[in-house]
Order: structure tokens, then C-alpha cells, then sequence
């Protein structure tokens, strides 16, 4: 069965400022075999798993040859089946082959050998990522109705959308723990645009009101994913935490700004700060 823990940073626990960008070595690699087989990775999720940025394994779901999953694969020594896809909400994970971007669920790469699936969704399901943008552009004066300015903000979540939330995630993690049940399942949260009570920049272009609305909701992200992650014990990386010194407008960012390659998505920091973060909560794992 999965094993029992919940987790979220490398052990001693990092401050708010997360691991040392130069933190290269890990425990995991010690006890590996040159000679081992390497073991079945999936990676599961939409674009904050995906890294769409960078050198493109597949274009449709701007899925990077460096995103998480794939530094972990090889901090790990692991076979990775990489299916994360940018956009992707829990359906497209449980029930459909995403439309224009995937051939299958991506429940469908979990499969009984499994040793190790990472999960990361849940924003596109309630707007996240749309909302910011809209404010973004509305703010920054960008042409409307391009790939980066939908002018129309969708409406803050409601109670019964982050109950919808919740359950389809609790659904998630429950078919990945029946179809892999020997597999360590980590979920990984979603690094913060900014901590509430923080100003805009020019990076930023969102009032003090926007940036705690946004807050808010990436808070209740960051709670269904821990509620659904302790359904089935699995291991939660809190990206979330360690990330807040990592914002947007922050000196050392985690994150592309509005008008980056990929606006408020990892940047080649981020994303190998979080893949450390789930290579040693799975060393600790065994």
C-alpha cells in the first residue's frame, strides 16, 4: 500500500524560503543500483506539472523536456511516462482524453507497476489561472481576445464549486491508490503568484485586492489537495509553503511574470526547486 506520511519539505524542514537553489546532491541517489531496472514514474496534471516553457516533448499539451517530472525522473534514476497536459482539469485526468491536446485519460498511464505517481491539478477546475490573467491584461492594457487577454474575469468560486473541487480530487487520488496500489503517490501543490498582503510589480500587474483574492483561492486549491492526498495517505510536497519567498515579485522567483514566455508558470528555477522538493520527500518515503 502507499505509505503512511504526509510531507512537505526536505528534512530539517526549509524556512519560507524554500531549498538552496544550488542544492544538487540528494539521499535518494545512495542507495540506487547502477544496475537497477529503473522503476515506472507518472507524472499527472495540468501546466503547473507540464512546464509549458522551454524545449517541447509535445507541443499540444506544452508539456517541457525540464518540468518537474522530468528532473525527478532523473534525480530519481526512473522510467518517466510524463501525460501531464497544460489545462487539463481533474476530468481530463479520470474521464476523457483532453480535447485538442491528448488521446486517452491520463489515468489510463497508471497502470499496476507503477512505482511512483505525481499529481499536480486542480486550478483550471475553478478558474485560477484565467482569473489572474484576466486582471493581468485588463490592467497591463494588452490587446483583448489574444492568447494572453481574455478580458472577461470569470466570478470567484463558490462553496459549491470548491466542494466540487474537492470530491473530483478525493476521486483522483482514490482511482490512482486502486489502479497502483504499491505505489508512493505524491501530490504537489501550486507555488503562490505572491503572499497575500503583498504589492503588485510591473511582473505582477494586479491590485492589493486581486492578489488576496487570488491568494484565497489558491488556498482553497492548496487545502482539497491536502484533504484529498490524506484519503489515501499520500505524500503532499507544499510548494504552496515553500514557494512564499518565491513569488512573482520577489529577488530569486519561482515564477515567469505576466509578460514572461510562460506568464505566472515556473521558471527553470522553479521548476527544479520543486522537483527537489519531490525527490526527497520520496527518498524519505523508501
Amino acid at each position: 500500500m502507499i505509505a503512511v506520511a504526509l510531507t512537505a519539505c526536505a528534512s530539517p524542514a526549509p524556512g519560507p524560503e524554500g531549498p538552496s537553489p544550488d542544492r544538487t546532491s540528494l539521499s535518494p541517489h545512495a542507495s540506487l543500483s547502477p544496475h537497477a531496472t529503473p522503476k515506472r514514474y507518472v507524472a499527472l496534471g495540468s501546466s503547473y506539472a507540464s512546464g509549458p516553457e522551454g524545449s517541447l516533448t509535445d507541443r499540444r499539451c506544452g508539456r517541457s523536456d525540464d518540468n518537474y517530472p522530468h528532473q525527478v525522473a532523473g534525480l530519481l534514476r526512473m522510467n518517466l511516462v510524463d501525460v501531464s497536459c497544460s489545462g487539463a482539469t481533474t476530468t481530463d485526468i479520470l474521464q476523457r482524453a483532453q480535447p485538442g491536446a491528448a488521446d486517452a485519460p491520463q489515468i489510463d498511464a497508471v497502470t499496476v507497476d507503477t512505482a511512483l505517481v505525481t499529481l499536480t491539478v486542480g486550478g483550471n477546475n475553478i478558474d485560477y489561472m484565467r482569473r489572474a490573467m484576466a486582471w493581468s491584461c485588463a490592467a497591463a492594457g494588452a490587446v483583448p481576445n489574444t492568447r494572453r487577454c481574455d478580458p472577461l474575469a470569470p466570478p470567484l468560486p463558490t462553496a459549491d464549486d470548491l466542494e466540487a473541487l474537492s470530491d473530483s480530487l478525493t476521486r483522483v487520488v482514490t482511482e490512482i491508490s486502486d489502479r497502483a496500489p504499491n505505489a508512493t503517490v505524491v501530490v504537489v501543490d501550486y507555488p503562490p503568484l505572491a503572499v497575500r498582503g503583498d504589492f503588485g510589480c510591473a511582473a505582477l500587474p494586479l491590485t492589493y485586492e486581486q492578489i488576496a483574492e487570488v491568494s484565497v483561492v489558491l488556498d482553497h486549491i492548496t487545502e482539497a489537495l491536502a484533504d484529498a492526498a490524506s484519503q489515501v495517505d499520500a505524500h503532499v510536497v507544499e510548494a504552496s509553503r515553500a514557494g512564499r519567498a518565491h513569488g512573482v515579485c520577489s529577488p530569486q522567483p519561482w515564477l515567469y511574470g505576466y509578460h514572461g514566455p510562460s506568464p505566472y508558470h515556473q521558471n527553470p528555477e522553479g521548476k527544479s526547486a520543486i522537483a527537489r522538493l519531490v525527490a526527497e520527500t520520496v527518498g524519505r518515503a523508501g
